[in-house]
């Protein structure tokens, strides 16, 4: 018998400047199907100028591309970063005629088109900087969040827009099923059973990396994963501790130099100041080293985690107990998150605001103070990222409550 699938169409529209990010997309796109295609009857198809457009003519290239690929999609996800495009005869930029164009069928049929726009705020060499075009991408921001009532979302790495868009297309495909059938009836297709083709096609086109992680193992190596970022959180925190700790040391022999109505001695305050200055050194050290190792083990923790919500979110039958520990590991690891940076924070500014004292204590303050904000930089990421995460494990614990309520109503209704 063949089986039904819901077929659902991504657009992308960006800049040139994000090239890196539209080949990530269809790799999240090809995972997505993967996970959580045949289980919930989904299938995402990418649709990008560079693959469904021909060589033609119009009143401009953008032309071209509006009449060759059409407004026949569900899903609309718009990238900017510090270019905003080439003007079109209807707009300021091609990305900005497609979003208007978005939008249009959005205000028209609210049900007919999701939209999704991120913003990648990474540095860039100044030389490769086009301030008209900075401004008109800010400008154009603005205007989101300003004329069009819309809610960005912004991104400062590959993993961190790989794992926002996890999240984001879980849930935005959740909402396109959810739409009325008029919206969606022309996107499901009967696709025959291959037994009715080639008894063993699917399986002989198989390869190993058709093989999706199950959610056993996927919650294990979360789990693993989670207890390594907490392990090095602990000892960033034991770092700061220690030279606090240090500092205070440093701080008292500074205090038992200052003898009233003396001069206190210039030699003895050099070798304290250069004292701080190696406690500061030792310390960037250490977090030159940890501050990567965070970034890794968060980043994999997140791709796990993601994954685990993707699965659950799409797929009733998954055990909703993985949810609930993966829900419960997350909060528990936002919590140590948000308490090391308050003390993270303290304790930069009191760095920051020490006196200037020595050469090779000025460079380590400076050091110091800089390799913090870094770390704190990385933590609040992080914070936003779980925080994300947990709010969609959140919902799709509250839908499952939601369809047990269900379930037990009709069982009821059914015996009565």
């Amino acid at each position: 018998m063949p089986k039904s699938m819901t077929f659902l169409r991504v657009f992308v529209a960006s800049p040139s400047d994000l090239l890196e990010e539209r080949k990530l997309l269809e790799g999240v796109i090809t995972e997505f199907n993967i996970i959580s295609g045949d289980s919930h009857g989904v299938r995402l198809e990418l649709i990008k100028w560079e693959t469904h457009t021909r060589p033609g003519f119009g009143d401009d290239p953008q032309d071209v591309i509006n009449k060759q690929v059409g407004d026949d999609y569900d899903i609309f996800i718009g990238m900017m970063w510090c270019r905003f495009g080439l003007a079109t005869n209807r707009a300021d930029s091609g990305t900005e005629e497609e979003f208007e164009r978005a939008f249009a069928r959005f205000k028209s049929s609210r049900g007919s088109v999701q939209i999704m726009f991120y913003f990648k705020d990474a540095n860039l060499p100044p030389s490769q900087i086009d301030p008209d075009q900075l401004a008109k991408v800010k400008a154009f921001k603005n205007k989101l969040s300003s004329e069009y009532g819309g809610l960005y979302h912004q991104f400062d790495s590959a993993d961190d827009f790989r794992t926002k868009l996890r999240i984001h297309l879980s849930k935005v495909v959740q909402d396109c099923l959810k739409a009325p059938l008029a919206v969606t009836k022309n996107r499901i297709i009967d696709v025959p059973n291959s037994s009715e083709v080639n008894p063993l096609a699917n399986f002989a086109a198989l390869t190993n990396d058709d093989f999706e992680d199950g959610i056993f193992e996927l919650s294990e190596r979360a789990s693993d994963a989670m207890e390594n970022v907490t392990s090095v959180v602990e000892h960033i925190t034991e770092g700061i501790v220690a030279l606090g700790d240090k500092i205070h040391v440093r701080t008292d022999e500074l205090n038992a130099l200052q003898v009233t109505g003396s001069q206190p001695d210039r030699r003895a305050l050099k070798r304290v100041a250069d004292g701080a200055a190696d406690d500061l050194e030792l310390y960037v050290m250490r977090l030159s080293v940890d501050l990567p190792e965070f970034h890794k083990e968060h980043s994999l923790a997140m791709e796990l985690f993601g994954k685990i919500a993707m699965l659950s979110g799409t797929d009733l039958n998954e055990p909703i107990g993985n949810v609930k520990a993966a829900l419960g590991n997350l909060q528990g690891f936002r919590s140590s998150i948000v308490k090391a940076c308050e003390h993270l924070s303290d304790f930069r500014e009191a760095i920051a605001n020490s006196p200037r004292m020595t050469t090779a204590y000025n460079r380590a303050r400076r050091r110091g103070v800089a390799i913090m904000d870094d770390l704190l930089s990385v933590f609040r990421i992080a914070e936003g990222q779980t925080q994300e995460v947990e709010q969609v494990l959140q919902r799709i614990l509250e839908n499952r409550a939601k369809n047990s309520l269900s379930l037990t109503a009709m069982e009821s209704s059914n015996h009565d």
